[in-house]
């Protein structure tokens, strides 16, 4: 039996895949194989006789060897102990909480490199039950262990500008704001957005890329004191071309500074290549956060004193005292008008002019669904605003789904309209399309509502930053097969572009009405899209065109292939009631 426990044991020192170590009840190493020279690099002359806390990183090489000595003195008396480490797989370098505090456990190498591994420790018992040592195997973990790094940076950043993304932010902020007791916190945000930026990265989205590595590339060596950079100050990418700086343990006054510096500093930024250069300008929003103020109220704050920057001409500084404090809360307007169904919906007809567009619908309705609201005080809200802010603090879901609800119930309510409707067009923002709870949402309502669902399209508007591309693809594809339709709203700029085609499968574009305004004035804006309207025809899709307000660029339209139009040149938004009121008068003679 002796015999064939050597020969085990010297099949394990020919290992090479693991490493393998005897440890008596010293801590002294007795023994290892050839899997500790092959991951470590330490040969057996070199371990054998050491102590185990050589190949144990400092932070918690005493902390172990204290251990080690208790555990050992209490099972070699056979007092049973429960171990974190022994008896346990472990795959590290996770963190064990010992005495309070989170420590990496890694083993080091013989160039002093911290190791990922994973561990295994089991005790060595002689038959007279005298416990004499332990095994542990050793695995490098380091590939994994870097997969694992690559993945969460994948999760937590931006993938263009290479920042950390919101959510990631949040909870940086969020352990930061732990460090400090109630009343000692505050801090600012700047939230800083790039001026014209689509008009100086047009009509390249590789320019568009590359602008925004070198900003935030730029943002991050701006924000250093002294080539070090505070560790709590977080930049974050937040959507599109519009970044977050949070500023910890910062005035107001402070902040101002250094967003002016900030801001001359754009100015020199050269966002092309030396080649061909391209400069902008920021404007820039200031905000104070303190421990009991709510982070999306900070931000929204800060993102509307940048908005009021860019309105004044840009190029500016706007601190959030200066706002009126209406807009402030308008996060409470947005959900008191939800609860009390306040909201308004809209309607703006779709008007078909190819033979196609004609063919499909008819004759009959085909609207696109808008949403108008007031404050508290009844004053018209900014659509735009409105639905930016409902964005920026996660209310889109909320908003989305007033709308869905509300517009089913009214063409439900109206069975003759409906009868005689070929297409209802419902917004769906970005944010929304990437939440698991919208698809189930919108399922119940179609089924609640009783309205067919070849009866509705869902304009995907990317103005938020599409966060779950499997989420938004299943939706698409679930909506689809349904027997919806599915648009890309905002058609060119923005995050709705060539790439699109390949991320998500759709049935409409919609282009912005930018190249629509621009068509006879700008060549370089028509070639672009022509280029949109003959990718979209290849892959079978139909075309829709904002904006159309005169007679000569709806022929112009007609020309290039697209089927259907939209603009005051075929009238202005108008209340559902009305809308429908207007159609049962002209269609159906009521």
């Amino acid at each position: 039996m002796i015999l064939y426990n050597e020969y085990i044991w010297r099949t394990f020192e020919e290992m090479e895949t693991a490493a393998l170590f005897f440890v008596d009840t010293q801590g002294i190493i007795q023994n290892i194989n050839k899997g500790v020279t092959a991951i470590l690099g330490y040969g057996a002359s070199v371990l054998i006789g050491e102590e185990i806390e050589k190949l144990i990183p400092g932070e918690v090489k005493e902390i172990h060897k204290s251990m080690f000595r208790d555990y050992t003195q209490e099972r070699a008396q056979h007092i049973s102990r429960r171990s974190r480490i022994i008896g346990v797989q472990r795959n590290l370098p996770s963190q064990i909480d010992i005495s309070g505090n989170g420590h990496r456990f890694t083993i080091l190498g013989k160039d002093g490199r911290e190791i990922p591994i994973s561990l295994t420790i089991e005790e060595v018992w002689l038959d007279s039950e005298q416990l004499i040592g332990y095994v542990a195997i050793v695995l490098d973990n380091t590939e994994q262990y870097e997969l694992r790094k690559t993945l969460l940076h994948r999760a937590t950043h931006d993938p263009i500008s290479g920042l950390i993304n919101w959510q990631e932010c949040i909870r940086r902020i969020t352990e930061t704001r732990k460090k400090y007791k109630d009343g000692e916190y505050y801090a600012s945000i700047l939230f800083l957005d790039v001026d014209h930026f689509s008009s100086i990265t047009h009509p390249s989205q590789d320019l568009a890329n590359y602008a925004l590595q070198k900003i935030a590339d730029w943002l991050l060596r701006s924000t250093r004191q002294n080539k070090a950079r505070d560790r709590d100050i977080i930049t974050s990418h937040f959507i599109s071309d519009e970044f977050v700086i949070y500023l910890p343990k910062t005035s107001i006054e402070g902040a101002w500074t250094l967003a002016h510096r900030l801001k001359v500093d754009f100015g020199n930024l050269n966002l092309g290549t030396q080649a061909n250069p391209r400069y902008a300008s920021a404007s820039i929003g200031i905000s104070e956060f303190s421990n009991d103020m709510n982070l999306n109220y900070a931000l929204s704050q800060a993102s509307h004193a940048c908005r009021l920057a860019k309105e004044k001409g840009k190029n500016k500084i706007r601190r959030a005292q200066d706002l009126d404090p209406g807009y402030i809360n308008l996060v409470g307007s947005i959900r008191q008008a939800i609860a009390e169904k306040t909201l308004e919906l809209y309607g703006q007809e779709i008007i078909a002019i190819s033979p196609e567009g004609k063919k499909r619908d008819s004759g009959r309705a085909h609207y696109e669904v808008l949403l108008r609201a007031k404050d508290s005080q009844g004053k018209a809200i900014p659509t735009q605003e409105f639905i930016s802010v409902g964005e920026k603090l996660g209310l889109s879901v909320l908003i989305d789904t007033y709308v869905i609800e509300h517009t089913l119930t009214f063409i439900a309510g109206n069975p003759d309209y409906n009868e005689y409707l070929s297409l209802c067009a419902i917004n769906l923002s970005g944010q929304s399309i990437s939440s698991d709870e919208m698809l189930p949402i919108i399922k119940r309502l179609i089924l609640l509502g009783g309205v067919e669902p070849e009866k509705l399209c869902f304009e995907i508007t990317e103005t938020h930053q599409i966060l779950d591309i499997e989420v938004a693809g299943r939706l698409v594809d679930e909506l689809r097969a349904m027997g919806c339709k599915v648009a890309f709203d905002d058609f060119g700029i923005g995050y709705s572009n060539f790439q699109s085609f390949s991320r998500l499968s759709v049935d409409f574009i919609k282009i912005d009405g930018s190249y629509t305004q621009a068509l006879l004035q700008d060549r370089a804006l028509r070639a672009d899209l022509e280029g949109m309207i003959k990718s979209a025809k290849a892959r079978g899709l139909e075309i829709v065109c904002e904006f159309v307000e005169h007679e000569n660029i709806a022929g112009v339209l007609l020309e290039l292939g697209v089927d259907y139009v939209q603009g005051y040149l075929y009238g202005k938004p108008r209340p559902l009631h009305q809308l429908c009121a207007e159609f049962r008068e002209v269609k159906l003679g009521n």
